[in-house]
C-alpha cells in the first residue's frame, strides 16, 4: 500500500485544523471564566423603550447582546448562550425606531462572532431615538463593566 503525498498533506491539514480548534475553545489549558449579566435600562429613571439593544464589546473583540423587554430588563447572551467571558466591556444601548443598513445571513453569522466591522455597521442606528445619541457608541458612551465569574446584576442608567 502506498500513500500518495496530498494524502499525507490532506491528514496534517485535518489534524492541525482539529489541534487549533481544541486550543482556541480552550480544550487544553486553563478556561476561560465566565458570568451571566442582567439587569434594567433606564433613561433618566424612566425605562427605555422594549426592544432597545445592549451591546458590550470587549477589548478582544467579542460582543455580547441583550434585548430590553417590556420591564426594563436585559439578558447579554454570548454565541446564543448566557455564559460571557469575564473581561472589560464597553457598552452601547441603542434603539430599534430606526432603520439600518440590511443585514444579511453573513452579516449576522459575523455579527454573532463579534466581528469588529459587523459590530460597527449594524450597532450604531441611534439617530433620533428616545435616548441620546452618544450611548449608541460604546467607545463614547462612557458605560464599561467589568464582568466577573458567576451571576453579575448590571443596571444602566442613561443621563
Amino acid at each position: 500500500m502506498t500513500i500518495a503525498r496530498d494524502q499525507i498533506t490532506g491528514w496534517f491539514r485535518t489534524r492541525f485544523v482539529a489541534f487549533s480548534m481544541f486550543a482556541v475553545a480552550g480544550c487544553w489549558g486553563k478556561a476561560q471564566p465566565t458570568g451571566t449579566v442582567s439587569g434594567k435600562v433606564t433613561y433618566k429613571g424612566s425605562l427605555v423603550p422594549a426592544g432597545c439593544l445592549v451591546t458590550f464589546v470587549s477589548d478582544r473583540g467579542g460582543a455580547a447582546l441583550g434585548t430590553v423587554d417590556a420591564s426594563g430588563r436585559y439578558q447579554l447572551m454570548f454565541a446564543g448562550k448566557p455564559d460571557v467571558p469575564a473581561l472589560q466591556y464597553n457598552i452601547s444601548v441603542t434603539f430599534p425606531g430606526v432603520v439600518g443598513p440590511e443585514m444579511t445571513d453573513e452579516d449576522e453569522r459575523k455579527y454573532m462572532a463579534g466581528d469588529p466591522e459587523a459590530i460597527a455597521k449594524f450597532a450604531r442606528k441611534a439617530l433620533s431615538a428616545p435616548i441620546p445619541k452618544k450611548y449608541a457608541d460604546e467607545f463614547k458612551s462612557g458605560l464599561s463593566f467589568q464582568i466577573k465569574e458567576g451571576a453579575n446584576s448590571f443596571d444602566i442608567d442613561l443621563q
